[in-house]
């Protein structure tokens, strides 16, 4: 008989009830508090994709990408019907803080050699911790290193990877606009 539970620490529940509560609490009164949105909807998606990929099993660099576009997805599609249900229209998410090219040029550019070299170490170099550090850190985070691992690298990624959205979008609205 295998065991399905996972070892899911307390940190990642509460963090997404939390946002889950949030979420929900905006959702049924139509309204749009920005920081409130994203909060949340960058919570749960970090927390759906990473329980969809601890579901896999399976621990490599592709799967590591993978779940990390999923949460981005996830958070873009939370974000969307969020700002679909406001009673008021939330007037624009995404403001041009006017930032030079270079600078959003490079923050498209930079983070995908760190993500892809940070999930191809994680997958390929098996971890070594141990001792009561590890112990306080499986009991705050999960004792399922799948999920723990999923969780951590999709946060991380998922972060990167909505920066690079958002300056594309932005790149875009400013050369549609010359």
């Amino acid at each position: 008989m295998s065991d399905i539970r996972l070892g899911i620490g307390y940190y990642p529940i509460l963090v997404t009830i939390t946002g889950i509560y949030i979420y929900a609490k905006s959702i049924l009164k139509n309204k749009f508090n920005r920081q409130e949105i994203i909060f949340s909807s960058l919570i749960m998606s970090i927390f759906l994709a990473s329980i969809i990929y601890r579901l896999t099993g399976t621990v490599s660099t592709q799967h590591f990408v993978a779940s990390q576009v999923m949460a981005t997805v996830f958070f873009f599609l939370l974000m969307r019907m969020a700002i679909s249900n406001a009673a008021i229209n939330p007037g624009p998410v995404l403001l041009d803080g006017g930032a030079p090219r270079t600078t959003l040029v490079a923050i498209i550019l930079l983070p995908a050699p760190a993500l892809l070299i940070g999930d191809y170490l994680v997958a390929n170099i098996p971890p070594r911790c141990t001792g009561v550090k590890c112990a306080a850190f499986e009991f705050v985070f999960g004792s399922d290193e799948i999920f723990t691992v999923f969780y951590w690298l999709n946060t991380i990624g998922s972060i990167l990877l909505i920066s690079v959205v958002v300056c594309l979008i932005v790149l875009m609205r400013r050369i549609s606009n010359k």
